[in-house]
């Protein structure tokens, strides 16, 4: 009986991985009328879809600000674009021990969503990590 299944899992494997091929050699169209493509699965009704720029690439930038010490004891920038999107963060660096260092960073961004909400992500990053703080408004 076991013997059994194991064939029969080993048919089911191996129709399953001709059917695709079987359908792109008989020129099969899904329903989706579009051609097929390797990798793609034609039976479902949502393919994946790239991004493409759009008016997101061409958003203006409304401020930006950047410093950095000459030193290399931190920076600081900030930049907002015409699309809601912001950005601020500060890092100092910080001596954990005599002969270790680590830059700690503060921070937050915040972007605006297709439903209309507003996410503002605020974060800490150190020696104990990355702890962001999320938001929606």
């Amino acid at each position: 009986m076991f013997k059994l299944a194991i064939f029969v899992a080993i048919v089911a494997l191996t129709y399953a991985a001709e059917e695709p091929l079987r359908i792109a050699r008989q020129g099969i169209v899904p329903v989706n009328n579009q051609p097929l493509v390797a990798g793609v699965n034609p039976y479902l009704r949502q393919q994946y879809k790239p991004y493409t720029a759009g008016a997101e690439a061409a958003a203006r930038i409304l401020s930006q600000q950047q410093d950095a010490a000459p030193d290399g004891s931190g920076y600081a920038y900030s930049y907002e674009t015409e699309n809601g999107i912001a950005v601020q963060e500060q890092a100092q660096y910080r001596a954990i021990s005599p002969e270790e260092g680590i830059q700690a960073v503060v921070g937050s961004y915040r972007y605006p969503l297709p439903d209309g909400r507003l996410v503002i992500v605020e974060y800490q990053s150190d020696e104990n990590g990355y702890r962001p703080v999320i938001k929606y408004q």
